[in-house]
This record gives structure tokens, sequence and C-alpha cells, in this order.
């Protein structure tokens, strides 16, 4: 009996989770989705700073809760950003196999159930990128769980139903969409078998924690519910786009992405065609259909399809003057995946007739390869821009290029994750919010005079896999004129398969510097006027986030009248140009000099700071530790910059996580 329980309990979990675990490595996609900027630097910043009130990413802490616990114990890393997500998209197929179990399925094909669980497309797809709508699926499945699992505990089942919820309230709003699943399971459980509590102990329950975190936000921010006075962008949808808008989901959940490929393959096929069975044998059980639609199958029908139902067609906004809706991208159904794998393995095993022996099991296995292999499909986009990216790492690592320039995108991972550990041999020139593959081709004639020879450039990689933004950045299939001769192909990784406009995938080296082809900017600035109009014109330009445009005129102001009462802001504002462009070194070099040349001016305090935060973008944290250090050390009255320089040190001290520090501490070597 212990050896039952044991293998029942321990070993064929693990295994389980294992394989769900191992899908998820082979098949990981990981930075493919524009929010991963937004997201992980959200994560970063919480671990740091802690929330800032007019943020909406910020208030919802279940969407960053889980990454932040990852930072402190792992460091700031790719693992850490992705790992909790994983975890959770795997431990659903455990949490299946559980639900399948207490339902009193045997145990072998509960455990064939789960490896198809783990299998499914979209569950694989949502495991292998980091979505915050992996985190409310795993919470409503885990909710699902509690449901079942805790039948027998109406309190304990209400208390824990309740605290999901809350905590899935506060990674997206959409879990209300499950209310009114949850709502007629309430009642009927009440109605057929007079058990109360549960549903009771839930809104009391739900109440309380609501209203305790509601006053919390009023007292902290002025708001009850601040996240929905400061949610994401929507936008009102055009009577005459309306049923387009309305067929993106359908398009999604049925067919797949943009690419071709399928995101749920064959899960909702099957599953309405069990549900047709299932219903035929509900109608046809005089006639002697062993089959029909139980409770359990409208449980899990209610979640899914009122979820589907409401996020299809409830207005995104709190205004109802016209029909609003969020960008209809395909990981906002992750919450739909599970519940509706979990029921189309459960119909495999009430479809197939008990006495058919080893027939369920097989069939589950049959499914699970049939997922895999769509699995494959879905991941297949993301996977090939990581393989491609994965070999240019490489060649950047083996030849150490003194820059290397890439989409804006791409180069915030670049610097803060992938290269971080080369920043003082490498730098990733960062690029300023632009997009248009012709606003890359006139940033790059702009710039590439100052890039040193042996400079790498990366063309024909576009920005992030999803969300349209494959034209992005150097495609030079998009640019109106070629590039300058002094580019020289060093590598040539072919066409992105899945583009619906490939080109060739090339790693470019400058061999010989570019002549500028206009004169130098500060020769362009016109300095008949005095010191007065033209720092005056800088400002202008400066404030309409010009930094390229303005800095010539700071530069001629500081230069050319260097005794006039605008010279030291001039320089102070030309240096702060460099660093609005990520010229990193040019930055630590022009406010070392206002330092040596105005040691006990006003400006100091701010040129130590930025020096700090230029050399933490080149990855020199004892460099810039000494700057914040000296920054606090010599102006213990400055506040604010004191204040923001201690928040960088803390954030110097979170790029090691927990286990590293101890690691270092004990003396340990890697």
């Amino acid at each position: 009996m212990i050896r039952s329980a044991l293998v029942r309990r321990l070993v064929l979990p693990a295994l389980i989770l294992a394989w769900a675990c191992a899908l998820r490595v082979v098949l990981f996609s990981g930075f493919v989705l524009c929010d991963d900027r937004e997201e992980f630097w959200t994560a970063v910043h919480m671990l740091v700073h802690g929330p800032a009130p007019p943020h909406h990413l910020q208030l919802r802490f279940g969407a960053w809760l889980f990454n932040v616990g990852a930072f402190k114990l792992f460091g700031i890393s790719e693992f850490s950003f992705f790992v909790p997500t994983a975890l959770m998209s795997a431990s659903l197929s455990v949490v299946g196999y559980a639900i399948l179990l207490r339902w009193g399925y045997a145990l072998l094909p509960a455990f064939a159930a789960a490896l198809m669980i783990a299998a499914a497309p979209f569950e694989i797809l949502m495991g292998t990128v980091r979505a915050n709508d992996m985190i409310l699926a795993w919470l409503v499945g885990l909710a699902v769980a509690a449901l079942v699992v805790l039948d027998e505990r109406p309190v304990r089942q209400g208390l824990a139903v309740a605290l999901l919820g809350w905590l899935g309230f506060y990674v997206k709003l959409w879990v209300v969409y499950f209310l009114p699943a949850l709502g007629i399971h309430c009642l009927v459980e009440a109605w057929r078998r007079g058990r109360w509590r549960g549903g009771v102990v839930f809104a009391l329950a739900s109440l309380v924690l609501h209203g305790a975190t509601c006053a919390f936000w009023k007292r902290r921010t002025g708001y009850w519910l601040p996240f929905i006075w400061y949610h994401a962008a929507t936008y009102p949808v055009k009577p005459g786009d309306l049923a387009r808008v309305l067929r993106i989901y359908p398009d999604q959940l049925l067919h797949g992405s943009e690419f071709g490929t399928t995101l749920f393959g064959s899960v909702p096929y099957l599953l309405a065609l069990g549900l047709a069975l299932k219903l035929i044998g509900t109608v046809a059980r005089r006639a002697g259909v062993g089959y029909r639609m139980d409770a359990r199958d409208w449980a899990l029908f209610g979640s899914y399809a009122s979820f589907a139902l409401l996020l299809e067609f409830f207005p995104n906004s709190f205004t109802f003057d016209r029909y609003y809706s969020a960008p209809r991208i395909f990981r906002y159904q992750a919450p739909l995946s599970f519940p509706m794998t979990l029921h189309l393995a459960k119909m495999v095993l009430d479809l197939v007739p008990a006495r058919a022996g080893w027939l369920p099991v097989a069939g589950l296995l049959a499914l699970t390869g049939l997922n895999l292999h769509q699995a494959a499909e879905a991941t297949a986009p993301s996977r090939a821009y990581r393989a491609t990216l994965m070999a240019v790492l490489r060649e950047v690592r083996a030849r150490r290029p003194p820059m290397l320039v890439t989409e804006g995108w791409l180069s915030y991972f670049l610097s803060n994750v992938y290269l971080n550990d080369l920043a003082r041999e490498v730098q990733v020139v960062q690029i300023p919010q632009i997009y248009a593959a012709r606003d890359y081709e006139a940033w790059l004639q702009r710039r590439q005079p100052d890039f040193a020879p042996g400079t790498f450039l990366l063309t024909g990689f576009g920005s992030c896999v999803h969300y349209g933004a494959i034209g992005d950045g150097f495609r030079l299939a998009l640019f109106q004129d070629g590039l300058h001769p002094a580019w020289k192909v060093l590598n040539d990784y072919g066409p992105l398969a899945y583009h619906p406009s490939p080109e060739p995938v090339r790693l470019w080296e400058l061999t010989e510097p570019i002549a500028r082809t206009h004169p130098p900017p500060a020769d362009g600035v016109e300095r008949s006027r005095g010191p007065e109009q033209l720092f005056k014109t800088g400002m202008a330009r400066f404030d309409e986030g010009k930094p390229a445009e303005a800095a010539p005129y700071f530069h001629t102001v500081a230069t050319d009248f260097p005794d006039s009462a605008f010279a030291e802001d001039a320089e102070y504002f030309y240096a702060i140009c460099l660093f609005r462009e990520g010229r990193w070194w040019e930055t630590i070099v022009g406010f070392e000099e206002i330092v040596r040349r105005r040691p006990a001016g006003r400006r100091v305090p701010a040129a130590y700071y930025h020096i700090g935060l230029s050399y933490a973008a080149l990855g020199d944290q004892d460099r810039a530790r000494e700057a914040f250090e000296t920054l606090r050390r010599r102006f213990p009255r400055e506040e604010t910059l004191g204040r923001y320089a201690a928040e960088q040190l803390a954030m110097l001290d979170a790029q090691a996580g927990w286990f590293e520090r101890l690691r270092k501490r004990l003396g340990i070597r890697r």
C-alpha cells in the first residue's frame, strides 16, 4: 500500500512534471513577444524600486510577483525571467492528473491524459514564452483543482478559490470572465446538494480581500482600483472593421498564427467532436447510449465557454459609447487552453468503453504524438528566430567587435541579458524609439561615421517575432538605398523561413571608417547668433525629444562661448544628448570633463550620476558603483540624486541572486 501510494502521489507526478519541463526546454522560444521588454523592465524595476502608481503593469502585482522572486533567488537573467511561467505551464499537467484521479479515473489512464495535456500545442507555446496570461491561466487551473480536490471541505475550498481569484484579478481583470460559470456552479451545489458554505465563504473572503486591497490602493494612490484607471490602451473599433476584429480570436483558435502555423492544434476540433457525441448521447440515452454530458462536462464547458464569449464580445473599456477592444493577441486566450485540453482528455476516457482495455491509454498516447507534432509547428517561428540569434551571439562572442548595431528592441536584451558580461569589450549601440525600416536607414546614415572599424551590423532580422513587428529594424529589402561599401558581409544565416517577405539574415563588419557626407553637426550651426539664442534653440530641439539635433547648439555654446552665462548648462545638456542617444563612452568623457573643469559646479552631482548610469550600461559594475558612491559621499545633501544613486546601487546588488551571493560568501567556485 505504501509503495502504491508513493507511485500515485510522488513518482508519477514527478515523471509528468519532468516530461512537461523537458518539452518546454526542447521547444524553448525565449524573447519573441514585443511585451517582453516592458515586462522584463517592470520586474527589474519592481525588484529595486517598488511600484510606481501611474503604471498599470506595476500595480498588477500578480504579473510580476513571481519574476521578482526568481530574480531574488537566481539573479537577473533569461533563466529567471522565463522559469516561473515555464513551471506554471508544466505543472498544469500535474493538476490535470490530480483532477482526473479525484474524479475516479484509473491511475494509468490519468497518467496518459496528463502526458497529453503537457504536450498540447498552445500549452507548450505559452510555456516557452513569457506572458502574464500564462500566470492567469495557472491560477485558474489551480482554482479548478481546488473546486474538485476540496469538494468535501467547502470552507477551505471557498477560501482557496477566493485567494486564487483575487491574485488572478491583479494579473488581469479578465479573471472575472470566469465568474458566470463559477456562480452557476455555486448555485447548483446549493440547490442540488444543499452545499452552500463553499459559495458563501468564497463571496465573503473575496469581499474581504478585495475590500482591503482597494482601501490600500485608495490610501496610496487616491483610487480604489488604480490599475483600471491606468489600464492598457484600448481603441474604439470602427463599425466597418467590427466583423474583422470579431474574427481574430476564432481564427487564432481554429486556424493559427499570422504565419500560417497552428496555435491550438487539433484540440478545438476534437473537443467539438467529443461535445457533439456527448450531446447526442444525452439526447439519445433512452435508446441505450452509454455516454452523456455529466455535471463535470458541463462545469468544464461552462468555464472555457464563459471566458471565450466574454473575451470575444465584452467591450474592453469602461465607457460604452462605442465598442472598444484591446489589440487581439493570441496570448490572451491562454486561460482557455488548460480546461479545454483537460475536457478533451476526460472525453477520451468517457467515450472509449472501459472494457476496451488499453484502448483509452493508446488513444491518449496517439493524441500526445499528434500534439507534439503540432507543438513543434506552433513554436517553429520562435525557435527559428532564437536559433539564428544564438548563432549571431556565438559569432559576436568569438570575434568581440568594438560595437554591435542591431534593431532597438533586440539591442535591449543584448545589452541587458545576453552580452552584459562583455559590456566592457562590446558596446551594444542603443537606438532611440524608432520602428520603420526607413527610419533605421536614416539613423544608420547619420550615425555610421561614428562607428569604429570592426563594428558589426545585423540586418534582415527584424524586431520581435509576433505582433506584426517583423518588418521593423534594419530590413535592407525595405531600405531606399543599399549599405555603404565599407560594410562587408561577415556571415549569412539565410532567411527566417516564417517571414512573409524573407530576406537573408546577415552579419556585416565595418572594414574602414566612413567619412561624413555632410559637415559635422556643430559646423552646421550659425555661429553668428549669440550664445543665448543658440542655447534656446538647442533647448527647443531637446524638449521636442530630438537630442541629435539639439547637441550641435549646446556644443557650439560650450566651445565658442566658454565664458558666457550659458556655457555650464550647455556643457551639461550636450553630455545629456550623448546619454540620450546611448553613446556611453562619449557621455562619460563629457561628464568627466564637467567634473574636471567645474569641480564646484552645480551640475557635478548629476554628472557623477550619469557617469554611473553609463558605466552600468557598459557592464562595468565596479566603476558604476564607484560613481554612485562618490555622489552619495561627496554630496550628502543631494536628496533626490542621492536616493536615485542608492536605488542604482541596489540594482547592482540585485544583478546577482541569493544563490550567487551565497556561493560567493561560501567561497565556492563555479
